[in-house]
């Protein structure tokens, strides 16, 4: 099938914006059918501004739109401005991922990303990291500070953006003490693709005492990821949600997450393929358990120890209870049954808590 092209400009200006859209329109040759209708958005402005909307602009389809460029000038974006742009793909902007955390999103609606194909996400910034990545010991270290809300998508797989795919930005991430929400799937998938750096291997979250949300899917799929540092003190609880570091670290054998606070809340499989789990009791219905070999249980005085806990530990060789209380040691017989049908369970030892060392809660799991 051979086809034509007719590309057409349109020119406004709204509220200070200089708008430009661009469209192509591809017809077969022999059947003068339309055969594709794309547009790419061009937004213009020198002069900090708040985006509102295009619904003003007759001769703008959103439903064609596959690109959208965004001025740094634009400093808050409303809700549903892009509300029927389905079609996105790439949302190109003037600034830097920095500043792309800085605008004021009025919701997660306000964020263009939102609407984009899970699998095209995009955000391709033209000043890329500015002045935020240092190099620690050879390692490169992306800081993220003064900004207290990553929003949704920001560093989505960010090895397919072009300018990164032969090597791979960064390494670790350090949080500063200002973020309050990482937004959903922020920094899912990033591993390198072609470059020597192996992808995100640490995330550093101790300085954040104003956490509040990790997002669903944040950190998925960083199958690199070996070290998760949790706030050492919080001012409120953390919600951490569904699928936040699900198959990260599937090809190490070290991942590590520590966490020294109880104020914390954990949605649904927010880790899996773990092998290895230090924990207490009062977490373990956090984790997908079927692959735990090992497994280490901190009870606490606020947590008892039921049957439940034990279910689906198909693949468990050595259980450690570390009990507060003689009540856990009487509780051992009650869960007699359930161990039965850990088919694989070769070990269980009770140690008690040592009175002259400070126990922290805290966490630490090892994945294949």
């Amino acid at each position: 099938m051979t086809t034509r092209e007719e590309e057409s400009t349109f020119n406004v200006n709204i509220d200070g914006l200089k708008i430009t859209i661009n469209q192509i329109k591809k017809y077969d040759n022999l059947t003068n059918q339309l055969v594709s209708d794309t547009a790419e958005l061009i937004i213009e402005s020198d002069t900090s501004v708040r985006l509102a909307g295009f619904d003003m602009i007759e001769t703008l389809d959103a439903s064609t739109v596959v690109k959208v460029s965004i001025p740094k000038a634009i400093t808050e974006i409303a809700s549903d401005v892009f509300k029927n742009f389905y079609a996105l793909e790439i949302v190109e902007y003037e600034g830097s991922y920095i500043d792309w955390c800085k605008i004021s999103f009025e919701n997660r609606f306000s964020n263009p990303l939102f609407y984009t194909p899970s699998y095209k996400k995009r955000l391709v910034p033209k000043n890329g990291f500015g002045e935020y990545i240092k190099t620690e010991d050879s390692t490169p270290v992306l800081e993220l500070t003064g900004v207290d809300y990553i929003p949704e998508c920001t560093f989505y797989d960010l090895a397919r953006n072009k300018q990164y795919a032969d090597e791979f930005p960064f390494e670790q991430i350090v949080f500063g003490s200002d973020i309050e929400e990482i937004g959903d799937y922020a920094f899912y998938g990033l591993n390198s693709i072609n470059g020597t750096n192996s992808g995100l291997t640490l995330v550093d979250l101790k300085k954040c005492k104003s956490l509040q949300t990790i997002g669903t899917a944040a950190f998925s799929y960083c199958k690199q990821l070996q070290s998760v540092a949790l706030p050492l003190e919080t001012e409120q609880s953390i919600l951490i949600k569904d699928f936040a570091f699900y198959s990260s670290s599937i090809f190490t054998n070290n991942f590590r997450l520590v966490l020294e606070t109880d104020l914390v809340n954990f949605g649904h499989y927010v880790f899996n393929t773990i092998h290895s789990l230090s924990t207490p009791a009062k977490f373990l219905k956090n984790f997908d358990l079927t692959n735990v070999k090992n497994l280490t249980i901190i009870e606490t005085d606020n947590t008892v120890l039921t049957p439940e806990l034990f279910k689906n530990l198909y693949s468990l060789e050595t259980l450690v209870i570390i009990p507060s209380t003689d009540k856990t040691i009487n509780m051992l017989t009650d869960i007699t049954d359930c161990l039965k049908e850990c088919p694989k369970l070769t070990e269980i030892q009770v140690s008690y808590l040592n009175p002259d060392v400070e126990y922290k809660e805290f966490i630490i799991a090892e994945a294949y």
